[in-house]
């Protein structure tokens, strides 16, 4: 987990592996809800964490940060 003072740690560790996973930052003085979005069939190919920023006037802020999820071939033999 990451400390900043004056910012919140809004993180999304990656379910069933260890490392890995995505975070935002906010500032402490920012009022959010966090975002879910559906998407069907589910991603396996990226993981990513949303929230949304409630406005004055008109529709949400929403913000969010993904990865790409690199996927390992094994070579046999290997080309290097």
């Amino acid at each position: 987990m990451i400390i900043v003072p004056g910012y919140r740690s809004v993180c999304k560790s990656r379910s069933g592996k260890q490392g890995g996973g995505v975070a935002l930052l906010v500032k402490e003085d920012i009022v959010f809800n966090l975002a879910e979005p559906v998407v069907l069939p589910l991603h396996t190919s990226y993981e990513g964490i949303f929230i949304a920023i409630p406005q004055r006037t008109g529709s949400n802020t929403v913000v969010g940060a993904f990865r790409t999820i690199a996927f390992m071939i094994s070579l046999s033999p290997p080309l290097w």
